[in-house]
């Protein structure tokens, strides 16, 4: 796997559009890397970050409750 992807790639994998990837890197939120002109996010950070957006879902799931 490559150690960078794409900001569509990004984008799909965290569900924001491309114009929110650009913003997250621009505001530093997530890490890039600029070649060519274009900045590419770096793989491993969006990794992270997914995976922390769904500890974050799953910690804020309403939990069904039992009727009585």
């Amino acid at each position: 796997a490559s150690d960078l992807a794409s900001v569509q790639e990004a984008a799909d994998l965290m569900k924001v559009s491309a114009q929110g990837i650009h913003k997250m890197m621009k505001e530093g939120r997530l890490r890039y890397v600029y070649a060519a002109g274009l900045r590419f996010p770096i793989r491993e950070d969006l990794l992270e970050r997914v995976k922390q957006q769904k500890t974050a879902q799953q910690k804020t799931k309403p939990r069904a409750r039992a009727r009585t």
